[in-house]
Order: structure tokens, then C-alpha cells, then sequence
């Protein structure tokens, strides 16, 4: 362990005896195994006055049990008053290439001795997308200064104790065992939560105003690197709304191309920031007073829809003989295009596109379409542009106590090529074979899960009264907990920003029996680079909705989710985080319809019973009638870390129909909420058909 702070310490100003000290002693930590992960670390401290150099120390970090210098460990500054503020970085390096670094700026407090842990987390390693201001903290951007009122005091014991559960588990390198948890870290409310120390509550708003600044840029991930491409803002007024007793106040401010904003005159406390479409609006209620909107997804900046029909044609030898269930997809993750099941799917008569006879061993001019394909967003699938293509054939398989379940068998990786508008792009090569090298245990708590869920043998009653089971078309007849294999692009610095590609897919064929998934077998075609192997499981159920005089009814989908790196797949899989309880909209129960509720009207909810959640997401759905369809629209979104929302005015209109979902997410960062890490759990709930 790296010795404390009677052996190494950075004395700021002259020391005094007559009082006690001013201090600040660091925790350094990391989840990461040492050496494999990184072999040395560094800590230099600066001035924040001037940027002089204060101290640069550095450790070999051996994971030997029987050698001092590993981690955690502490390192202590002290200073009589002379210097009130302070730069630190921490940085692991392997051999002399710097792997992960972390960043703080923050003030000594007279005579107080505060704690502060500094984590080095592979969540953050080779991460590029954070702003000078920022440092990569368990795998978000999160600004460097820290409010030093909400540090804790100095205990021994905090160097080697995690005080709260996050998403990180840090552990001791000469062991590999986590760090223990304190008998209150469950405790600790989830916004206080820092690199598993509880932190003191923030200090009350004073009176006032001040000026709300925010940036927006967006992270394009692809497997050969990242693209961060501001938002235009120039053209773009984002405003605050302020809620006064039951009425708003807007307040409007002015953005740059460069991807920032600001609003001037916003009274201290929460707020209500409003940015996106007139037509589907995001509301992001906060007390920040700086917010960050920068977000990652998949895929290149500069690419192109066709205009035009345009196709692929494949030509492509060494398929596994084709069986009934197999399932066939493709992909450009630098397109951002995917095409999944397309030996299934349809044309408006319910005639299969692409069918592939058993038996087959090859794709003989095997043509599959742009239009056809999504993405990982609302926009319309891209054009391959000197990209990468890849195709991916899963083969059913059964384990050894007959549960069925697909792995990928076969894949091809074609040469980058580039597709016209308009044209159609001939594709020849060879599928490889997929070595069945991995072979996995699951053991699927799906008793967890319907409890969660509230099931009662035919509704899930917690996400909703009227709920029913969703069958997934990919395993006819099977319902219960479903659980995913897969690559997503970023590696796992980025969390789910995109598609992914499927390497397993297996469920369990009961909805409220555990059982253990053994002998899974699967290989992985991408691994390492920019490419991460996540699992995903959970339930799905949907709510329809019918409005009077049609006759087909629309659906809002219900889901319990739990995602991780495929490091992270240990120990009975049940959920993350459970759905809200006792929702309401003005006091009435909000499972059922209601009617005169109001233009503005408050939801409020508790805690799920399952979990911390660190945000929760409010969509605003209205319903119309089209032709004999019922259908509904996303109209707007609130993001709100507290336990109740009104929802602003302008969103709901008079007479219209609209139905609500609540969701409780483990979003890592409330202060930069479209940023992703893992893992992952969320749980959503939909209400009764609600009219104002």
C-alpha cells in the first residue's frame, strides 16, 4: 500500500503547530488488475494560482501481496492558509504510456482534514471525449472542480472502505478482492455517491441569481476511433422555465456554433431547462449551473440516405447449413446501418424479403436493400461509404437440458466498399467459422425478476395493471427473462450508444422459475479495439391503448433492464433497478384513466423497491385516432432526479388523449445525463389513457 501520510506529504506554505492542520488526504483506488492494467502511477499537484509545480511523485504499482506499493492507498497535502486552492492528477501509465488519468481542482478548508478519492477505473481508460474542464470520473465526464463543503472528514478507515455503491467496484491490486463497504454505504443517497464515497449533501442555494452555461457536442464512435462534432447552437434560443407556486416563468438565452449556451438572471435552485423540437421537447429539471448535453452514439459524422432504392447484393460461400431458426443479420457500424433477422422479414403482405431455403450452405446474389435497414436513432439508414460490412449468421442450438437458444457460427468481414445512390454493391467472400470457444453458466433469476415485475401469473401489476407479456417473434411461444450476448462499438467506455452485434440470444422459458442457462456456447467475432462485449437481460411487457371508434390499438412497451460488460456477468442475474411505486398524476392513482387533470399537472411517485436510481425519465405520449388506428406520438421528455415533475405548460393540450411512462435508470451522471457507462439497469412503468 502506498505509505501515508507521515511518509509521503506535500507541505503547501509553511506548517503551523498551534492549530490543528489543513489537510486534504487522497485516496487513490482503482478496479483495474496491476500490472496487466497498468504498472505505475503518478500524482502531481499544482498551484491553481499560478500553476506552480508543487510535487510529481510516482509509484510502481507490482500487485505482489508481500511488496508495499500497491493500492488503495493515500497521499496527504497540507498548508497553513498560504494557498487555498489546488490542481491534482493522477495518472496510471504501463511501461511509459500513460493508460488513465484523473483530474481535481479544489480548496483547502482551515483547519479542517477532508477526504477525497481519486479513482483510476477502466471505464475511463484511452477516453478523449471529456472537455478541458472535465476529467473522465467512473466512466462519465464530470467537471474537475469539486465543492469541498460536501467532502468528508478524514477517517483511516475511509482508504480502504467504500462508504456508498456505485458503479464501480474497486479493489485491492495485491489481492484482486473489492474494498469492503462501510455498514451504511446502501444508505448513501445516489447523488452522493462519488467513486464509492458518500459525500456530504450540497449546501442550500442562497438567494439570488446566476448565469446557466451549458455545452452540446456530440461523440461519433467508431471501431478505428472518435469524432467529437459540436452542436450549432447559433441559431438555437434555449430557455429555463422557472415554476412559481403553479406558474412558469421563461427565461431565454443565446447559443454558439461552437456547441455552448447560456441563460442569464436564473434565481438560484431548480429549474426547468428546455432544449430539442418545438415538436418532442426535452426538459432537464436541475439546480446545476452548468449543464452538459454532450452525448456519444454510433456510427460517422458525414453520412448520406439515399434518395434512391439501393441495394446490396451478396455472394458469399461457407454457410452453415441453413436450419429452420437460424437468423441471419448484417451491418456497417461506421454507417451506422443494420439490418437484423432478415431471413424474416416481411413486406406489407406478410411475404418473407429474403428467404433462405434449409440447407443452404452459401448466399448466391442475395440481395438485401438501404431502406430496409435501421439505425441507432430516429434518422433514416445510410449509404456505405468506404465502410465497414460485416454479416453474422446465428445457428439454433439447444443445451444440454433442451433449452433453445442461437449463437453466431458464421461470420464475414468484407473489404470496405462504397455504395451509390441508387445502385446496387456486389459483395463476394468466404464466411469464417466462429470457434464455439466460450462457454457460459447463466444462472437466471427470473423469480427476481416477475417480482419485480409484479406478475401475477398475467399482468405485470408494478409496470402496470393491464400489461401483458410481450412474446418475443425471435423465440415463438417462449416468455419470461431474456438474455443477450453482444458487441457494441465504443469499447466500454461509452456504455450502449448504438446497435449492436449479436453473438448469443437465450431465455428463459418460464416467467417466474429460475433455472441455470448451462452450457451456453458462443464465440465472439469482435473482440478488443473499439468493440465491447456486453450482456443484456430483462423483460419486456406492452400496455395498448385503444381509443374509441378504432379498431386497432397502439402499444407503449414496459421493460426491465440489466446491462454490463461481459467481465461484470457474475452471480445470479437479476434486476438492477425495479420500476416506481404508488405513481399518481394530482393525487389519483395514475394506472388508472383519468379525465380533468389539469394542463399542468404533477406526477410523483417513490422509490423503486429494487435499487438506487440516479434519474428518472418521464415521456409525455398523445393519442390520436388515424383512420381505424389508435397511435400515439412522443411529445415530450423531463428528466428529473427528484421524485415528482409537473409537467410544464405548452406540452399537454385541451380535450387530447395522452398516456405517460416513468422510468428509473442508473444514468451515472445526472449532471450530464446522455452519457452512458456500465452497467446499466433501468425499469419503466406506463400509465392509464390520461386527458387533461
Amino acid at each position: 500500500m502506498i505509505r501515508r501520510l507521515s511518509a509521503l506529504a506535500l507541505v503547501v506554505g509553511a506548517l503551523g503547530c498551534e492549530s490543528p492542520r489543513t489537510q486534504i488526504m487522497i485516496g487513490l483506488a482503482t478496479d483495474m488488475q496491476a500490472p496487466d492494467a497498468f504498472d505505475r502511477v503518478e500524482l502531481v499537484a499544482v498551484r491553481a494560482k499560478d500553476g506552480f509545480e508543487e510535487v510529481r511523485i510516482d509509484w510502481t504499482i507490482t500487485g505482489d501481496r508481500d511488496e508495499p506499493f500497491n493500492l488503495p492507498g493515500s497521499f496527504g497535502l497540507y498548508s497553513s492558509g498560504d494557498e487555498s486552492k489546488v490542481k491534482l492528477e493522477l495518472t496510471g501509465y504501463r511501461g511509459a504510456n500513460a493508460v488513465v488519468s484523473r483530474r481535481a481542482v479544489l480548496n483547502f478548508v482551515d483547519e479542517k482534514t477532508l477526504f477525497i478519492r481519486m479513482g483510476l477505473t477502466a471505464s475511463c481508460v484511452q477516453r478523449t471525449d471529456c472537455t478541458p474542464s472535465q476529467s473522465c470520473v467512473e466512466g462519465v465526464c464530470r467537471d474537475t472542480t469539486i465543492n469541498e463543503e460536501q467532502l468528508p472528514d478524514f477517517e483511516e478507515e475511509l482508504i480502504e472502505t467504500v462508504t456508498c455503491t456505485g458503479a464501480v467496484q474497486y479493489i485491492h491490486t495485491a489481492t484482486g478482492a473489492p474494498l469492503a463497504a462501510s455498514p451504511d454505504a446502501e444508505n448513501c443517497p445516489v447523488d452522493q455517491c462519488f467513486e464509492g464515497v458518500c459525500y456530504k449533501p450540497p449546501p442550500a442555494p442562497e438567494a439570488g441569481t446566476r448565469t446557466v452555461t451549458g455545452e452540446e457536442f456530440t461523440t461519433f464512435v467508431r471501431t478505428s476511433g472518435t469524432t467529437n462534432v459540436p452542436a450549432d447552437l447559433s441559431q438555437f434560443a434555449p430557455e429555463i422555465l422557472v415554476q412559481e407556486g403553479s406558474a412558469f416563468r421563461t427565461l431565454t438565452g443565446s447559443g454558439t456554433a461552437a456547441g455552448t449556451f447560456q441563460i442569464s438572471d436564473v434565481p438560484n435552485g431548480p429549474y426547468y431547462l428546455k432544449v430539442g423540437t418545438a415538436q418532442s421537447p426535452t426538459y432537464y429539471v436541475t439546480s446545476s449551473s452548468t449543464i452538459d448535453l454532450t452525448s456519444a452514439r454510433t456510427g460517422k459524422p458525414a453520412t448520406t440516405a439515399p434518395a434512391l432504392p439501393s441495394s446490396i447484393s451478396l455472394d458469399v460461400t461457407n454457410l452453415a447449413s441453413w436450419a429452420d431458426g437460424d437468423v441471419l443479420e448484417a451491418y456497417s457500424s461506421d454507417a451506422d446501418t443494420w439490418w437484423f433477422d432478415l431471413s424474416e422479414t416481411m413486406d406489407t403482405g406478410g411475404t418473407p424479403l429474403h428467404p433462405i431455403t434449409d440447407g443452404t450452405t452459401s448466399l448466391s446474389n442475395y440481395t438485401i436493400t438501404t431502406q430496409e435497414a435501421l439505425t441507432s436513432s430516429s434518422d433514416p439508414a445510410r449509404l456505405i461509404q468506404n465502410d465497414d460490412f460485416a454479416v453474422v449468421q446465428l445457428t439454433q442450438k439447444t443445451n444440454g437440458d433442451g433449452v433453445p437458444y442461437r449463437a453466431a457460427t458464421r461470420f464475414f468481414q468484407a473489404t470496405p466498399f462504397t455504395q451509390t445512390d441508387g445502385g446496387t454493391a456486389v459483395v463476394n467472400g468466404t464466411f469464417i467459422d466462429v470457434g464455439q470457444t466460450t462457454m457460459a453458466d447463466i444462472d437466471m433469476r427470473t423469480s427476481a425478476w416477475a417480482a419485480a415485475a409484479g406478475f401475477d401469473g398475467t399482468h405485470a401489476m408494478a409496470l402496470h395493471p393491464q400489461s401483458t407479456e410481450f412474446s418475443d417473434p425471435s423465440f415463438p411461444g417462449l416468455q419470461g427473462t431474456d438474455f443477450t450476448i453482444h458487441a457494441v462499438v465504443g469499447g466500454p467506455n461509452y456504455g450502449h450508444v448504438g446497435a449492436t452485434a449479436d453473438f448469443l440470444f437465450a431465455k428463459n422459458p418460464s416467467s417466474t422459475e429460475d433455472v441455470m442457462l448451462r452450457g451456453l456456447q458462443f464465440g465472439t467475432p469482435h473482440t478488443g479495439g473499439m468493440w465491447a462485449t456486453i450482456f443484456t437481460a430483462g423483460q419486456s411487457w406492452r400496455v395498448s391503448y385503444q381509443l374509441p371508434g378504432t379498431t386497432v390499438a397502439t402499444s407503449l412497451f414496459v421493460r426491465m433492464t440489466r446491462e454490463g460488460l461481459i467481465s461484470q456477468l457474475t452471480g445470479p442475474i437479476g434486476p438492477l433497478v425495479g420500476p416506481v411505486r404508488a405513481p399518481k398524476i394530482g393525487g389519483a392513482d395514475l394506472f388508472q384513466s383519468q379525465t380533468g387533470v389539469g394542463l399542468t399537472p404533477t406526477l410523483a411517485w417513490t422509490t423503486p423497491a429494487i435499487g438506487k436510481p440516479s434519474e428518472y425519465i418521464v415521456g409525455v405520449y398523445r393519442l390520436a385516432v388515424s383512420g381505424t388506428a389508435t397511435t400515439s406520438t412522443r411529445v415530450a421528455t423531463i428528466r428529473t432526479t427528484a421524485t415528482s415533475v409537473t409537467i410544464p405548460p405548452g406540452v399537454l393540450a385541451p380535450t387530447t388523449s395522452y398516456a405517460f411512462s416513468i422510468n428509473a435508470a442508473t444514468t451515472p451522471n445526472p449532471a450530464a445525463p446522455l452519457r452512458q457507462t456500465f452497467p446499466y439497469g433501468s425499469a419503466n412503468i406506463a400509465s392509464g389513457i390520461i386527458v387533461p
